[in-house]
């Protein structure tokens, strides 16, 4: 199949959005799915995945680090250097301190799909059969739940205002005092969400859902692909990414959602950008795909592989 490798080529090294950035396959040390991660600077990132994999980015290459935890790890959020979350399967929870992550007690044995902090003593994960958990600073609690269903991914813009998403098309709205549905145009499966203020949010999932906030109401916007959309990150109103199934990827340019080019056919979970010129995204057997001005040519797409998961992998991308 040379002819349709060196399309892919050709089509990776076309520039994704404005500035000349491009993706990029990046070298991985592990074939385990990654689902989720975490940046904190260009020199700063963490990722987690399949059987318990933890991997720090160091500005100069991506390496697997002890963990304390053999479950599958679903989302990693991280506050600061000296403090991170990672949740998982079986309500597993490990915290960073610095120097190592350690298991943390969990108050659940349902499986965590998405975790998120604000600060190091308000934190909140969400997971199957509608779980909420929270953390005060000391330890997590279990929260009262308007659902039943399935949430994929909660995201806070402070201590009065967040939201989580999940199956069936579920939203709930966090208000300072209590979590509570919120009306929903999708029936189909909320699978990210991501705010950018109290009036600006979106949410993605099944088939390529795409819905935004607007500060009254949710909306369906269109979308230009029919792909499961696992993971949204904005980086303004005018700078967004999606990534999902079959190495889908999508930019929004303040106007409409477009598809990009991708370099790789595998599912990707989770995608982050440190601004609108620095980026990663990981999926399927360990693929990492780096988004900076391009430096010499393309690696190589890596074999499609489909979902290897149930949809507790979805996102995590400072948004889980």
């Amino acid at each position: 199949m040379p002819g349709l490798l060196l399309l892919q080529l050709l089509l990776a090294a076309i520039p994704a959005a404005t500035g000349g950035a491009i993706w990029q396959v990046f070298p991985s040390p592990t074939a385990d799915a990654l689902s989720s991660l975490s940046l904190l600077g260009p020199d700063n990132g963490w990722a987690v995945g399949f059987s318990g994999t933890v991997m720090h980015w160091d500005g100069t290459g991506w390496f697997v680090v002890p963990s304390p935890s053999g479950l599958t790890l679903i989302c990693i959020y991280m506050v600061n250097p000296l403090e991170g979350w990672a949740v998982g399967d079986g309500g597993a929870i490990i915290r960073w301190d610095g120097t190592t992550w350690s298991a943390a007690v969990s108050p659940t044995t349902k499986g965590l799909n998405s975790v998120f902090l604000t600060d190091t003593s308000h934190g909140w994960a969400v997971g199957f059969t509608g779980t909420i958990i929270r953390w005060d600073g000391t330890a997590w609690g279990l929260q009262p739940s308007p659902t039943l269903n399935d949430l994929f991914s909660v995201h806070m813009l402070g201590a009065t205002d967040g939201w989580a998403v999940g199956d069936g098309g579920v939203i709930l709205h966090w208000d300072g005092g209590s979590w509570s549905l919120s009306p929903s145009p999708m029936v189909s499966p909320l699978y990210s969400v991501f705010m950018l203020t109290p009036t600006d949010g979106w949410a993605v999932g099944f088939a390529g859902s795409i819905v935004h906030w607007d500060g009254r109401r949710w909306s369906v916007q269109p979308t230009p692909t029919g792909k499961a959309l696992t993971s949204v990150f904005m980086v303004d109103s005018a700078d967004g990414w999606a990534v999902g199934d079959s190495g889908t990827m999508l930019h929004w340019d303040g106007g409409s959602w477009a598809a990009i080019p991708a370099p790789t056919l595998n599912v990707l979970f989770s995608v982050q950008l440190l601004n609108s010129q620095n980026g990663w995204a990981v999926g399927a057997a360990g693929t990492i795909l780096r988004y900076s001005p391009a430096l010499g040519h393309p690696s190589p797409p890596r074999e499609h592989i489909e979902h290897e998961a149930p949809r507790a992998l979805h996102d995590c991308n400072g948004s889980c």
